[in-house]
């Protein structure tokens, strides 16, 4: 029997204590109870969720761009912490966030099948690009600013003309293709699969040039140093590894996380790399010593997301806690803490009657007050 019925990724599933019932849970925001014998639908609890998917910090460090649970980017700005616009058009999970590398503009992918490029100064929507099926979270501007490339849920990987729309196929192959990242020197674009291997794609004709084999689970993250010598790469075997893209060659394995390893970043000047796990934690590891230098611990839940300042003076981690925070890489402490309002923010239910304890928990997570 097939229970149709939720918009996202069904995550968790059970049987009643009768076993007549069925409960599932979803990444839209849903449980449904579902009857096991005919699969209709008997109940939908609606929920809410800020959780951050992504971060990026512009090119000139003023503004930190974010990509929600709830389907809104958010831009910030990082000295005073305020949110300065809230971005709506996406249908559903927003993915992930890039800055363009010259211009104002933003680069989102979203679970309902779209990018969309973004004016940052109107918030407004200037492009909307389709897919047959829902994204994954992969999305990598061209350092020329006139393409991007793209992964997802189908397999394939594709380059796209930000003016026209356009797209060719690049890659296709039978699994999730969650992570892509371009050669500085655009040499060629890097792919991470669901199966752990890593594909150096020419960028021109989309073949192989080499593929890098080491990782035993998903690779959920890549990224090249500033000079384009290493490559780093961080998956859900829990481990943090830098590659030597010319060989192909493993040439360390950073295992000191304790869970899936979400995010890598480079320090600008290319001497540290960062990585933030499902553990709670982002680590800060020296390139040259291999050696973890500062483990920034703070948030409440996985941490999905890092980005550096231009000046390598802060960095920004994203957390499914539902906070943005902002760091100082040398001391290790946290200077800002940035979160979106919730539906009931500061609202005062203390003298509020006629609420059960449930419902005022319910309350209080969407942001209401009790004093």
């Amino acid at each position: 029997r097939i229970f149709q019925g939720h918009q996202g990724l069904v995550w968790s599933v059970a049987f009643g204590p009768d076993s007549n019932t069925l409960v599932s849970g979803s990444d839209d925001q849903t449980i449904k109870l579902w009857d096991a014998a005919t699969g209709n639908c008997l109940q939908t609890y609606q929920g809410y969720s800020s959780a951050i998917w992504d971060v990026a910090v512009d090119n000139h460090g003023q503004q930190l761009a974010s990509s929600h649970q709830d389907s809104f980017l958010r831009l910030w700005n990082p000295e005073t912490g305020g949110c300065s616009q809230t971005l709506r058009g996406h249908k559903s999970v927003s993915f992930s966030v890039v800055w363009h590398p010259q211009a104002a503009l933003l680069l989102s992918s979203s679970e309902d099948k779209t990018l969309r490029l973004w004016d940052a100064q109107t918030g407004q929507c200037v492009s909307t690009f389709e897919q047959k099926l829902a994204m994954s979270p992969a999305v990598a501007w061209h350092p020329n600013g006139k393409q991007f490339a793209s992964g997802s849920l189908d397999g394939l990987v594709k380059l796209w003309n930000s003016t026209t729309g356009d797209s060719q196929e690049l890659m296709s192959c039978s699994m999730l293709v969650p992570a892509v990242a371009w050669h500085p020197q655009e040499k060629y674009l890097a792919s991470g699969l669901q199966s752990g291997l890593i594909q150096l794609l020419d960028q021109d004709s989309g073949q192989p040039v080499r593929s890098l084999s080491s990782h035993t689970n998903v690779v959920f993250s890549l990224a090249f140093s500033p000079n384009g010598h290493l490559l780093a790469s961080g998956s859900h075997d829990n481990t943090a590894k830098l590659w030597d893209p010319e060989t192909g060659e493993c040439l360390h394995t950073f295992s000191d996380h304790t869970d899936w390893v979400w995010s890598v970043a480079w320090h600008p000047h290319g001497h540290l790399l960062a990585s933030t796990s499902q553990d709670h934690t982002t680590r800060l590891w020296d390139v040259q010593t291999r050696e973890c230098c500062l483990v920034l611990q703070g948030h409440s839940g996985p941490v999905r997301a890092i980005s550096w300042s231009p000046d390598g003076e802060w960095l920004a981690t994203g957390s499914f806690d539902e906070t943005i925070k902002l760091w100082n890489p040398q001391t290790g402490e946290c200077w800002q803490t940035l979160r979106a309002k919730r539906p009931y923010e500061g609202m005062d239910i203390t003298q509020v009657t006629g609420l059960t304890d449930s419902q005022k928990l319910t309350l209080q997570a969407l942001g209401a007050v009790e004093t």
